[in-house]
């Protein structure tokens, strides 16, 4: 953790946070916002920084967030062409699980996380989910398939 001693350093810690094109070449780049328990971040990432090296020995896992709200963000660099978004997922989603946290933080779940709803939220949660969608969106003409899928498949 870094806390800013001066004005000049909390303007540097800002510009890390909001310029980081550098790391987003060469492709393919996965980014991620996840959030967990604080207690469980340095194991979270040292795991997902061994499935990273392990899966792409080449690669590159860059980390930042906000430890006081529980949220880091992911920049996955495999340095192959050949790595898939898919397989990044499994290696940042997966340990969320053991550690209570959620595939989501700041940006929420919208179509690409749906699929990994489950590894922070129980089938009951997500049953209660569609539930006040299709309470509040009957026709499921809003946002359909964001988060939760209604009744009828939208």
């Amino acid at each position: 953790a870094i806390i800013p001693q001066s004005e000049r350093e909390h303007r540097a810690l800002w510009e890390i946070r909001e310029n980081f094109e550098t790391i987003l070449t060469p492709a393919p780049v996965f980014l991620y916002d996840v959030s967990l328990p604080i207690k469980a971040m340095a194991d979270y990432v040292d795991a997902v920084q061994a499935g990273v090296a392990q899966r792409w020995p080449q690669g590159h896992c860059y980390v930042l967030g906000h430890i006081g709200d529980g949220n880091l963000h992911f920049f996955i660099a495999p340095m192959t062409a050949l790595a898939t978004h898919a397989e990044a997922d499994e290696l940042v989603y997966n340990p969320l699980r053991s550690c209570g946290g959620s595939v989501s933080a700041e940006h929420g779940i919208g179509i690409e996380k749906r699929a990994w709803l489950s590894h922070s939220r129980s089938a009951a949660e997500i049953a209660l989910m569609r539930g006040l969608k299709s309470a509040l969106d009957p026709k499921g003409i809003l946002n359909p398939g964001v988060v939760v899928t209604s009744p009828g498949g939208a």
